[in-house]
């Protein structure tokens, strides 16, 4: 998304390498998440982008409000 923000004149090249500094850029993963052969997947989506994101993930109600407690 930084370098959309460049591209598109609303950050300058060193305010995007600037907020970027702060990133451990060399410990960003790519995770998925796959389904056994056969089964259904868990969800379809079209991504804007990898992204970065952290922590557990709650998949049912119950879960979630267990983990905001």
């Amino acid at each position: 998304m930084t370098a959309d923000f460049v591209d598109e004149g609303i950050l300058a090249p060193e305010e995007a390498v600037e907020r970027l500094s702060v990133l451990d850029l060399g410990r960003i993963h790519r995770r998925r998440l796959f389904t056994n052969q056969g089964q259904i997947p868990l969800a379809v989506a079209v991504p804007a982008s990898i992204g970065v994101a952290s922590g557990r993930v709650a998949l049912d109600n119950e879960r979630a409000g267990q983990a905001v407690e």
